[in-house]
């Protein structure tokens, strides 16, 4: 758990209970306290989300998200649940919005590799005990794979799927990244359900599978798919939305989804995770002058 700063505007403000539609609403306080943060700006682009914590930072790493796609709801749901809400789709998708220098040179693989260690959350702290495989690159390919075929599979990944089969990763949609990658396994292919759910005490890494990681990222987190102006890909709160920015903030242990609340404030929508920035990357980014540093408030 990130530590709060004393002091910040943002740990001494006040939430209301949020409303049915997923929009962050703070109390501020009357006169809200200078919590000074440096930052890298550069600028990112489109979003899947949940909830995170407000914390010190020093250090942005701006990007604009483009493009929002919700976590899948089950069929079943009715509208009038406050899930159904969350699992509504935002799509924004124009070529224009999108620098093409930096994603030139990435290969289809290079972006579903990315795209497939996001939704997983790549990091030691799922359950505390191991990061993701590297199978799961492969098991998602996979399951991808049999949604293009029209395959049963479980039916989070494949609403999942269909809600961002047209999303944009550079200039090439999902669905064609997916198509341009052949599947060829050694060893029998991944299942196309989820397992039955387990007791915490008995997870480890041979009973967690890509389905119930994805679904615990996407579903019980609430994580969103995003990809940013820039081509960085993660994953985001469920609140965010285009216009949000990923903040990479010094003394912070993971990137933010910052939302502009005036001239010279921001607001924390949550935590997310970005790939390729989640180990302190953006520090040799500021050392070697590629991002610059800047000076925010958080309210």
């Amino acid at each position: 758990m990130v530590p709060k700063p004393q002091g910040s505007a943002v740990h001494s403000a006040t939430h209301r209970p949020l409303p049915p539609l997923p929009k962050l609403r703070v109390r501020r306080p009357n006169k809200p306290e200078m919590n000074p943060c440096l930052g890298a700006m550069s600028s990112v682009l489109g979003c899947w989300a949940s909830s995170g914590y407000s914390v010190q930072g020093c250090a942005l790493l701006e990007q604009k998200l483009r493009q929002c796609m919700d976590a899948p709801r089950n069929p079943n749901q009715k509208k009038n649940n406050i899930n159904f809400h969350l699992s509504r789709m935002y799509p924004k998708i124009s070529r224009q919005d999108q620098y093409h220098a930096l994603r030139a040179a990435k290969q289809p693989s290079d972006w579903l590799e990315a795209i497939a260690t996001s939704l997983v959350i790549d990091r030691q702290d799922k359950y505390l005990c191991f990061q993701a495989p590297v199978h799961y690159i492969g098991d998602f390919l996979f399951l991808c794979h049999a949604c293009v075929d029209g395959d049963p599979i479980d039916w989070s990944f494949s609403t999942w799927f269909e809600y961002n089969r047209r999303l944009l990763f550079g200039t090439t949609s999902l669905e064609d990244l997916v198509k341009q990658v052949p599947t060829d396994f050694a060893s029998p292919p991944p299942t196309l359900h989820r397992p039955p759910s387990h007791p915490m005490y008995q997870m480890n890494d041979k009973l967690d599978t890509f389905l119930s990681r994805f679904h615990d990222t996407a579903r019980k987190k609430a994580r969103r798919l995003m990809v940013t102006e820039r081509g960085y890909v993660g994953v985001a709160p469920c609140r965010a939305r285009p216009g949000d920015v990923v903040a990479v903030l010094l003394g912070c242990s993971i990137p933010l989804v910052l939302r502009k609340a005036s001239q010279d404030a921001w607001q924390v929508v949550g935590e997310g995770f970005m790939y390729g920035y989640m180990n302190g990357e953006v520090v040799e980014q500021v050392k070697s002058g590629t991002v610059s540093v800047h000076r925010l408030r958080l309210v």
